[in-house]
């Protein structure tokens, strides 16, 4: 039923009666030790990002086959997928630090954009924690750093803390606490609840419940994306299927897939990464070792995606060819990059051989 132009208008009234009120509540509010708060964003419209005819594939290897979706205000998007299909390569061109092989990414209006990598290569690891926390909000006074950093359990001398000197769920903090101060609209979150303790994970998925922003997340932990997710971007093979409905709901309809397609191809259909342990002919220590090896190739794949993003980012910099530069330095990136993506595309052939041995297929 279509509302009257009135109806609209007072449902329009409400909205922004309930952000300015999120807002007073927000600002105002006395966190506790496990509590994380996200700086309200400037509010966005109807479309945060529309991706059209997104294809990415490193030598022969094909990551996704021509992708297209929008992602609406408020919505939870979860990219799930089996380790190495190229989840986080999709999230970097969503975040605009890679390019597709083919097609775009549209940005709707005013959309400000946080991202988090899994591997923390946004962080500088030379810079202390509170100076790292302070390039994303330079207006911030000393007192509201040190109440800021103090949520997330950096306190007192704890701030100058050399972040390279951290563990990974210390520099995860560290990463949190500079995206909850950016004010964005739109979160690229790239495994964030990897490094962190129980009671850190419930606060990011209490902040995150009360945002009122865009979410898109990569994550393995399966309560905190049956807790966030509303929507999901599945990969089934090199295909993202866009399927309208929570985590729960998506792992009931790929076992519905499944259990309708040959024997012989569930195991690449099921998008669980644990690897099967079927009918092999491989001894239990020879399992063992092929499932190590799967664990180093993919954290190879991982590396290798972040050396070509970092690669495509410095050929992508106009300072780079410059008047006045000398070629030589564009000479050796681009050979470089070849290099990487050649490693890439045979990691990824080893990674899937593996996973059909482990399989048996």
């Amino acid at each position: 039923m279509r509302r009257s132009p009135k109806a609209r208008q007072t449902k329009s009234k409400a909205r922004i009666r309930a952000f300015d009120e999120l807002v007073e509540a927000q600002e105002n509010r006395t966190p506790g030790k496990a509590q994380i708060l996200i700086q309200v964003p400037e509010r966005l419209g109807g479309t945060v990002i529309e991706a059209k005819g997104l294809t990415k594939a490193y030598g022969d290897r094909v990551l996704f086959a021509p992708f297209s979706g929008e992602i609406s205000r408020t919505e939870r998007i979860a990219i799930l997928g089996p380790n190495g299909c190229g989840k986080s390569t999709l999230m970097r061109v969503l975040a605009g630090v890679a390019q597709p092989a083919r097609g775009s990414v549209v940005l709707g209006t005013g959309v400000r954009t946080a991202y988090y990598r899994q591997d923390f290569t946004h962080l500088n690891p030379d810079h202390k924690i509170r100076d790292e926390v302070a390039l994303v909000a330079p207006r911030i006074t000393t007192q509201e750093l040190r109440s800021h950093l103090g949520r997330f359990l950096f306190s007192g001398d704890d701030a100058e803390s050399r972040v390279g000197d951290l563990s990974g769920g210390e520099q995860a903090r560290v990463a949190l606490a500079k995206i909850t101060l950016e004010k964005a609209n739109l979160l690229l979150l790239d495994e964030p609840t990897n490094h962190l303790d129980l009671e850190s994970r419930e606060a990011l998925e209490e902040a995150l419940e009360g945002f009122d922003g865009t979410v898109v997340l990569i994550s393995h932990d399966r309560a905190f994306l049956a807790a966030t997710a509303t929507r999901v971007w599945g990969f089934n093979g090199d295909r993202v299927e866009d399927f309208a409905g929570g985590f729960d709901e998506w792992v009931e309809h790929t076992k519905r897939r499944a259990e309708a397609a040959p024997a012989v191809s569930r195991a690449s259909s099921t998008p669980s990464a644990a690897p099967v342990r079927a009918a092999t002919g491989l001894s239990k220590n020879e399992q063992r070792r092929r499932e190590r090896e799967m664990e180093r190739l993919e954290a190879d794949i991982a590396a290798l995606e972040t050396r070509i993003a970092e690669l495509e980012s410095a050929l992508a910099d106009p300072a780079l060819y410059a008047s006045g530069t000398t070629p030589e330095r564009a000479r050796q990136l681009t050979a470089d990059l070849t290099t990487a993506q050649s490693s890439l595309a045979a990691a990824y052939e080893s990674w899937e051989r593996m996973g059909e041995e482990l399989a048996g297929v």
